[in-house]
């Protein structure tokens, strides 16, 4: 009774639990062009392309996706072989676990005449796929805590889905150890297969083989194990047992397990260890069942949809409204796996800024507050402007991203969404210096022997040795491979200063004019300009130590000072039309 209301519960829970979840896909907003659209009319443009999909063409792009991208996971095989093989092992395992074991008497029974759990190959392939899943979850564990960077990434969430996927399969394994060596176990089989068995004389012989052939251990039992009577066993067990019972030697996993506790059976048979691990087995899954919408396996849900709406979508440019509703999936549609993080950019400025939202998969789940409508503290919303600054749109992360969310889209959005809300970008929250309005008005500047005397000037040896520039000799060949300066007519009245004028100026000592430019956060960091220097000089690496510098001017110097000398409020408490203004005046 505990077991059936105990899944008639979960299956409850779990469905309704989705059903909550599956409203805030067409209730949040990412970005300001969600305002225009009601969550009703967002329903309405997910119901019709679902149904121009499945009556059209196009289900057949739906389908290869759901093979392609979700079954075999091909973005994840494309991009990096181990981490698919980790999330493979633990899907397909995890899946085929469900339909052949969980499910067995709808499915198994149903497709494979004379199913039973206990013979081969079905014992031996229940052992395989709970391997595989075991082996996956070790390879996750050992990816976030082996690797610093993902280590420093891994939340509760993490830990918490990977431990209660590793209890429903270990106690599996045990569940099915510990009845391999049950002497209660073997009696009731006795009793409700083998009747005519009706005294202990009858019963030796089958012991004798079952001990001998099946690892089944009889505590206080003198059982005898000459051939003749392992014979007699075995002709018994031919007429009765053999039909429903393969050897457990196939049970490649709990059959070494069942070797190791055998010494200890008595104990374990006297405390009904199996009905133990038979509670915690399917209780665990109940849990995880039940909260499935509320956890991070809710991506089990949400990940096939992101990723078969990008398969069906392909490079199409989404409508408006759909684009809207895409944004919102992919917030549950992200398995917080790292990739992204990992191959970020700029993640390297997170060593010098501890800003988390500085890191693409913190900030995807940082974004989350805001889609939701909810009110955010402003030092919160201020971490998150930051961090969509610092990002250079690159698109590396909706390249690596297996979950196929587009991320480019959602920094995009968030970030226009960011400045509609008055935090705008860090070239326009620090006005120009003093130093930089002398040298733009040509008044005389006071130089020292190390050049041009300016606080920044101090602070460069600190992110940025001089000998990584001192060898630019002005070729130009940086500029002319930048694809930001190919993008205007007038790239130094657009960007103020392009690259080989900025490692000019750092070579001269220029720095507070190089913070004023807008160069270096238009910088896509695609690596051009460094990949094509004859000179080596690490040009990008060179912009990261700039930006940092300017994101501790900005950290260290709160309250901005006019060019009056008179304090002025920090543009972060102005919208962006006043703040502009005031720069501008």
């Amino acid at each position: 009774m505990l077991f059936k209301w105990s899944f008639y519960i979960s299956v409850v829970i779990c469905i309704g639990g989705i059903l909550y979840r599956l409203w805030p896909w067409f209730a949040r907003r990412i970005g300001s062009d969600a305002e225009a659209f009601s969550s009703f009319r967002r329903v309405g443009d997910a119901v019709r392309a679902l149904f121009s999909t499945v009556f059209s063409l196009r289900i057949f792009k739906l389908v290869f996706s759901f093979l392609i991208d979700v079954v075999f996971q091909w973005r994840s095989l494309r991009k990096e072989p181990f981490r698919w093989v980790m999330h493979f092992s633990i899907f397909a395992g995890f899946i085929l676990l469900l339909l052949m074991h969980a499910l067995e008497n709808q499915v198994s029974r149903a497709v494979f005449s004379g199913y039973e759990p206990t013979i081969n190959p079905f014992r031996f392939l229940r052992n395989l796929f709970g391997f595989m899943v075991m082996a996956g979850v070790a390879m996750a564990a050992y990816r976030r805590f082996a690797d610093e960077r993902l280590r420093a990434l891994t939340n509760r969430a993490d830990i918490f889905a990977l431990a209660l996927v590793a209890v429903i399969i270990i106690s599996g394994f045990l569940l099915e150890a510990s009845k391999i060596i049950s002497p209660s176990v073997f009696d009731r089989m006795v009793s409700d297969y083998a009747f005519h068995l009706d005294d202990e004389e009858s019963v030796m012989p089958l012991k004798a083989y079952w001990a001998a052939e099946y690892n089944v251990a009889f505590p206080g039992e003198s059982i005898p194990g000459d051939a003749a009577m392992i014979a007699d066993g075995f002709e018994i067990h031919m007429d009765t047992c053999h039909y429903c019972h393969a050897k457990p030697a196939w049970a490649f996993v709990s059959y070494p397990v069942s070797k190791a506790i055998r010494p200890f059976a008595g104990i374990l048979d006297r405390i009904s260890f199996d009905l133990i691990l038979w509670y915690a087995h399917f209780l665990s899954c109940f849990i995880g069942l039940a909260l499935l919408p509320f956890t991070k396996f809710f991506h089990l849900v949400s990940t096939p949809v992101s990723l078969v709406v990008r398969g069906v979508a392909g490079k199409k440019e989404l409508s408006p409204i759909s684009a809207v509703n895409r944004r919102s999936v992919d917030l549950d549609g992200c398995t917080h796996c790292g990739a992204c993080s990992m191959h970020c950019s700029v993640a390297q400025v997170y060593t010098q800024i501890p800003n988390i939202n500085i890191l693409p998969s913190e900030r995807l789940q940082s974004l989350r507050g805001i889609a939701s409508g909810g009110v955010l503290p402003e030092e919160t919303l201020r971490h998150i402007a930051i961090g969509s600054h610092i990002c250079t749109k690159c698109n590396r992360c909706t390249d690596i991203c297996p979950s196929g969310i587009n991320l480019q889209d959602m920094w995009m959005a968030s970030h226009a969404q960011l400045v509609d809300m008055g935090f705008i970008g860090p070239w326009r929250s620090v006005p120009p210096t003093e130093f930089t309005r002398k040298a733009m008005a040509g008044l005389p500047l006071e130089v020292t022997g190390n050049g041009v005397a300016c606080i920044p000037c101090q602070r460069i040896r600190g992110y940025i040795p001089k000998q990584d520039f001192a060898a630019c000799m002005k070729c130009k060949t940086c500029t002319n491979a930048c694809p930001v300066v190919s993008c205007y007519d007038n790239p130094i009245e657009s960007l103020g200063m392009v690259p080989h004028q900025i490692m000019h100026a750092l070579n001269l000592g220029l720095v507070d004019m190089i913070l004023d430019t807008r160069m270096m956060w238009d910088c896509t960091t695609c690596y051009l300009c460094q990949e094509h220097c004859p000179q080596g000089v690490k040009i990008t690496d060179i912009f990261y130590g700039l930006k940092i510098m300017q994101y501790q001017r900005v950290v260290s110097e709160p309250v901005m000072l006019a060019p009056s000398g008179k304090n002025r409020p920090s543009a972060d408490n102005l919208n962006q039309d006043d703040a502009l203004n005031r720069l501008d005046n």
